[in-house]
This record gives structure tokens, sequence and C-alpha cells, in this order.
């Protein structure tokens, strides 16, 4: 019940021990922000079995949401 006020969340930042929030949630976007740590990233993106996409910058828009979840390190 606490995570029924994040239903329907399209982007969603986390740290790197953020992915049971994700898989719970299931955002369009998960932004994970890079953090000094390298292997608590890398686990991360293991633990979502998602690609990640190493960005500088993120534009998102309701019409550009994917329809499955996509994970941007920034």
């Amino acid at each position: 019940k606490q995570l029924d006020w994040l239903d329907g969340v399209d982007v969603l930042l986390v740290s790197a021990e953020g992915a049971d929030l994700v898989k719970q949630i299931g955002p369009s976007w998960v932004i994970q922000i890079e953090n000094e740590n390298k292997a608590k990233t890398e686990e991360f993106i293991q633990t979502l079995g998602l690609e990640a996409k190493k960005e500088k910058k993120l534009v998102v828009n309701k019409l550009g949401l994917p329809e499955e979840t996509e994970l941007v390190i920034l």
C-alpha cells in the first residue's frame, strides 16, 4: 500500500539500491543517477536485466515514452 501513490509513474529516479522499487512500479523510464561506486551501478543494471543507456541529458515527453521499461544512467 505504501507504493500505491507511485502507481502509473512514467519516470522514476532511483539510486543504485532502488532495483526492487523499479520492479514493483514498472515505470517507462528508469533514471539511475551515476555515482562513484561503479560496482553498485553494475549490480543495479544486472538486477534489472535491462540494457543501460548512458546519457548526459535526457528529454522526456509523454508522447515519447517507451512501451517497455528503459534504463538511463545520467
